[in-house]
């Protein structure tokens, strides 16, 4: 390529076609324009006339300039003329490019993607093949080492986005390994390092040449914050140390509202920023996301949840003889280890219930009256967490609110008069609220409460001593808890009230009166409910979004489990790409060879198309000038044909959109859809497939007239690409491994069809392969490519019918959904909503349904249903009746469960 400045050639030789306009010049000046014919009157007439018009001798210079003009504009063209050339190849053969698409490649990604432009069109005009691998990968998805022609990357390119998840560079290594040489190869690295990042490089230096793409800024990582007494401490990462720099914090409500901000300061030569944020208590709770103005991507927005409200604890207050003497109070070391994470409010039980707390610490004796007691015992079954600190009145008086059945005296451990010595603390349970707390080894006990004996000592114990009696023992009490601590809350039998374990212990147990049941139960699992985007924002989860275990590692956030909230109506979980993160660094070190260059912000254009257009435009111009100066085209009958011509070419393509054959038009069939339901299904270009589609769900259009008010009309087959598909309540859509995928146009048509109440059975026709139940949506080409069909389109998270789901009698009561083949589960929406009457809008299957209920011109089954027969297809007719039944009436089904007691009212 030739580069002039902000212009470019790509075929620069033949610009030597500018040498010749001057001989153009020169041989269109000798040529006249050819002279006018007319017809003359009787030569009598003629004499002693004068002629007053002269043919011209020389063409007119504006007609010489034009033509001039169209034979540079014909050589700029076959130069191929490039606007803001970016030179990017130097060598010949196929393209690699790897490209980094990781959470830090957010803030930068439209330069990225300009970049990749770039390639890509200099590609495709030196006809060179290329092959695109992004780092971060979507779940069960390969890198793909085809080589393919620049243009048919671009739909690709189009889709690829950032993720909220780090890249594997790893697994591209690993894929490289399969390709040999020789090979041009772009990194477009987002310059965090790894430890595969030279392995790489040297990888793919191999196949030829390597040039890195280097973006302009560092990436920022926006930390998890802790909860303070006045607010949060902030802090930040960025990749590098630099000049000073200053980010703006914003806090956002739930609804996505800014209700606070402030400055967050990079220092010099710094690449840690902090800033301690002051918020009242009441706002501070309304905090449900903290994001870096001006920044995309999930390394700039932490989301939070209940364990960063501070809370509410009630302390009952201490005894008369004990006041004024700090180092003796309990609830001086209480109120000490509670004030960075929650507001205490001291007083009595009533004063304390009254506050509205989510914890009560105590070490009295509990015998409150009749309406305190039933206050009392109405916030445990809230949720509340009443903790106990045990002394010489609770053990010799021990009342109902204890969790384990205690013995009169206290055991001592040290002492003159005892052999023993005080023991330390061993490490907590899995099942403890405590699990993972480190345990140092100089917290020791003196003395402690021992419980009576049971079965099985550890059921209640979330702590012990090394010896196994236990430290701290809780129970349940409706949706709370009531926990004893066998030591005194001050100094007098343990120094755990000293140590900072005491305070990691405490604010374990605020947590818990939160209402987090996670840390009781690791092996349980929550699922997702709504994921970071590529922009930061929260979004429904896909289907290749998996449940979260309670006791998840920050190593396990990746593409099943991207940053998000988890969980159920009991609480939810803020999952966070910051703890994944442990080290930000900065690639400074590339083997020896390596090209570094910046993504630049221009994009390179190629306006060749431009020029022959205009070239075309002005030949048609100097067609109609040279029409009008040879009389042949007077200006009143040109602009007429001027206007027939383009009438013509206007309603060519509407000529060619009519269909004059007896098949009726789309239109047609979309409005008698209007007028009578019917059922749509997706052709998917096979054509045994369409053909069972039709009569499939025509044969249960049949059943369904015959068996209730409904009377639907014939199937009708539907194309994603021009389609309406609002007309229709229900979608059937075969899935074969080869159908086309759809559009962006067609998946933002589906998506808004589904947001509209609409309603898509998915059928992959494979369970006669997997055969087994609960298989999910991987492992066969049919689901594999469902799973393509639904990338991009927004569908809430799924799960299997539950046995009183609304489906199950809509108007048969079914507890299984066979099809052609039996076995295997369907899946629908988890929570459908009320504002779609609770009718999921995606179920999906693999049972070959359409096959089930195709029949012949007859009447007759067209296809054997296996394992169960007759029975098992007109099971499979049932499930279609309800499934029409569902999508049609809502979960109109599901309030019959109020009938029974609606009657016994009636009958009284």
């Amino acid at each position: 390529m030739l580069e002039l400045g902000l212009l470019g050639f790509a075929q620069p030789w033949l610009l030597l076609g500018l040498a010749t306009l001057p001989a153009l010049w020169w041989l269109l000046r000798l040529t006249p324009p050819p002279p006018r014919r007319a017809q003359f009157p009787p030569l009598a007439l003629l004499i002693g006339l004068v002629a007053r018009e002269e043919s011209a001798a020389r063409m007119p210079w504006w007609l010489l300039a034009l033509r001039m003009l169209i034979a540079a504009l014909i050589i700029l063209a076959l130069a191929e003329l490039v606007l803001a050339p970016q030179r990017l190849l130097s060598g010949s053969g196929p393209v690699v490019v790897v490209v980094d698409n990781g959470w830090a490649s957010g803030p930068a990604w439209d330069r990225r993607s300009t970049a990749l432009a770039n390639i890509l069109d200099e590609a495709e005009r030196q006809d060179r093949a290329v092959t695109i691998l992004p780092t971060a990968l979507q779940p069960e998805a390969p890198p793909d080492l085809s080589f393919r022609p620049a243009a048919a990357w671009r739909a690709m390119v189009g889709a690829l986005a950032p993720q909220p998840w780090a890249t594997g560079r790893g697994a591209v290594l690993v894929s490289l390994e399969a390709l040999s040489g020789p090979a041009e190869a772009f990194w477009l690295t987002d310059s965090l390092a790894s430890a595969d990042d030279q392995a790489l490089a040297a990888r793919l230096q191999r196949l030829g040449s390597l040039t890195v793409m280097l973006p302009d800024g560092l990436p920022l990582l926006l930390d998890e914050p802790e909860a303070t007494a006045t607010g949060f401490a902030l802090s930040a990462r960025r990749s590098a140390t630099g000049d000073p720099a200053l980010a703006q914090i914003q806090a956002l409500a739930e609804d996505g509202r800014v209700i606070a901000a402030t400055d967050l300061m990079f220092e010099a030569d710094s690449a840690l920023g902090t800033v301690e944020w002051t918020l009242p208590r009441d706002l501070a709770n309304q905090v449900r996301q903290l994001r870096v103005a001006g920044a995309n991507g999930a390394g700039s927005t932490i989301l939070l949840d209940d364990r960063w409200q501070r809370r509410t604890v009630g302390l009952v207050a201490a005894s008369a003889e004990q006041a004024g003497h700090p180092l003796l109070d309990p609830g001086h070391y209480i109120g000490s280890a509670l004030a960075d994470v929650a507001r205490v409010e001291a007083g009595s039980l009533a004063e304390t219930l009254a506050v509205g707390p989510s914890l009560i610490i105590t070490r009295q004796r509990l015998t409150p009256d009749p309406a305190q007691a039933a206050a009392l015992d109405g916030w445990l079954e809230a949720g509340g967490v009443l903790v106990r600190f045990a002394g010489p009145e609770v053990a010799a008086t021990p009342d109902s609110y204890l969790p384990v059945r205690l013995r009169p005296a206290s055991r001592v451990l040290g002492g003159a008069l005892s052999w023993d010595e005080p023991r330390p603390l061993a490490a907590f349970p899995e099942a403890s609220p405590f699990a993972g707390l480190p345990v140092p080894p100089d917290v020791t006990v003196r003395r402690q409460v021992l419980a009576e004996p049971t079965a099985d000592p550890r059921e209640k114990s979330w702590a012990s001593l090394t010896d196994g009696t236990p430290l701290v023992t809780a129970e349940p009490r409706g949706k709370g808890w009531i926990a004893l601590i066998h030591v005194t809350a001050n100094a007098d039998w343990s120094n755990l009230p000293l140590s900072g374990l005491f305070v990691d212990m405490l604010a374990r147990l605020v947590r818990l009166g939160q209402g987090s049941a996670a840390d009781l139960a690791p092996d349980a699992t929550m699922p997702p409910q709504q994921v970071l985007d590529r922009f930061g924002r929260l979004a429904e989860p896909s289907p290749q979004v998996r449940p979260l275990p309670a006791g998840a590692l920050p190593a396990d956030l990746g593409p099943a489990h991207p940053p998000g909230y988890y969980g159920n109506e009991e609480g939810l979980r803020a999952w966070n790409l910051a703890p994944a993160v442990p080290e930000l660094a900065t690639q400074d070190a590339w083997p020896e060879g390596v090209t570094e260059r910046s993504y630049g912000t221009g994009r390179s254009r190629d306006i060749t198309g431009w020029l022959w257009l205009a070239a075309f435009v002005l030949l048609m111009a100097d067609f109609a000038a040279s029409l009008a100066l040879r009389g042949h085209a007077p200006w009143r009958r040109a602009a007429r044909q001027a206007a027939v011509g383009l009438f013509v070419l206007c309603a060519l393509p509407l000529l060619t959109a009519i269909n004059l054959s007896p098949a009726e038009a789309a239109s047609d069939r979309e409005l008698r859809a209007t007028l009578d339901p019917h059922i749509g299904y997706i052709r998917t270009g096979d054509p045994n497939v369409d053909r069972t589609s039709a009569s499939g769900l025509a044969g249960l259009s049949q059943v369904i007239a015959d068996r209730t008010s409904i009377e639907p009309g014939d199937p009708i087959a539907l194309d994603l690409e021009e389609s309406e598909l609002a007309f229709f309540p229900l979608i059937y859509w075969p899935i074969t491994p080869s159908q086309p995928l759809p559009s962006e146009d067609a998946r933002e048509r589906i998506a808004q069809y589904l947001e509209g109440g609409g309603t898509i059975l998915f059928d992959t026709r494979d369970q006669f392969r997997s055969g087994r139940v609960g298989t999910g949506f991987g492992g066969s080409p049919e689901r594999q490519r469902l799973r393509q069909v639904l990338d991009g389109i927004r569908v809430r998270p799924l799960s299997p019918v539950p046995p009183d789901h609304v489906l199950t009698k809509a108007f048969y009561l079914l507890q299984e959904f066979p099809g052609r083949y039996a076995g295997g589960a369907i899946w629908v929406e988890t929570n459908a909503g009320a504002a779609r009457d609770g009718v999921s809008s995606v179920i999906i299957g693999g049972h070959d349904w359409a096959a089930a209920w195709a029949l012949d011109r007859d009447g007759r089954p067209q296809f054997a249903v296996v394992p169960g027969g007759e029975r098992q297809r007109e099971y499979a007719y049932r499930f279609g009746v309800n499934l029409i039944m569902h999508v049609l009436t809502g979960n109109y089904k599901g309030d019959q469960v109020h009938v029974p007691s609606i009657l016994d009212r009636l009958s009284q």
